[in-house]
């Protein structure tokens, strides 16, 4: 049996939750159902957009990406690589969200590279490439 997310903090949401590898609906929310925080992120910015008249506008998921290395929770190569891999073969499934079922989201990954220059700091290691172009772990794309 999953237990359902309680709490805002990340400390607190299930890591296989966030890395798409939950076995089974964590969050129940009435007849919806989420294996992964991805879709119930996208669904309450649907519900938003609905709420305020504008159920039309299509949304594009921009800098999704994981940390691969910092100390910050869960900021390991591996997991970097299941997420990356694991929302690159969500979006292109054409599954969906619980709420728009059968619609893909448009979704960007951050970022293309390592910014080694920036000042240290989580953005300098969310990047797919090192600066000299070998793969900081392999993604998956179609």
């Amino acid at each position: 049996m999953t237990t359902p997310i309680t709490s805002n903090r990340s400390k607190d949401v299930r890591l296989d939750y966030v890395l798409f590898t939950a076995n089974g609906m964590v969050v129940v929310d009435g007849p919806l159902n989420y294996m992964n925080l991805f879709d119930a992120i996208i669904d309450a910015m649907y519900s938003v957009l609905k709420k305020v008249g504008h159920s039309d506008v299509s949304m594009v998921a921009s800098e999704i990406g994981w940390l691969s290395i910092n100390g910050a929770i869960g900021a390991t190569m591996e997991n970097a690589m299941t997420y990356n891999n694991n929302v690159v073969a969500h979006v292109t499934s054409s599954v969906g969200m619980p709420k728009r079922l059968g619609n893909a989201i448009e979704t960007n990954i951050f970022a293309m590279f390592n910014e080694d220059l920036k000042p240290i700091g989580v953005e300098r290691n969310f990047g797919l490439y090192h600066s000299n172009m070998t793969e900081v772990y392999h993604v998956n794309f179609p």
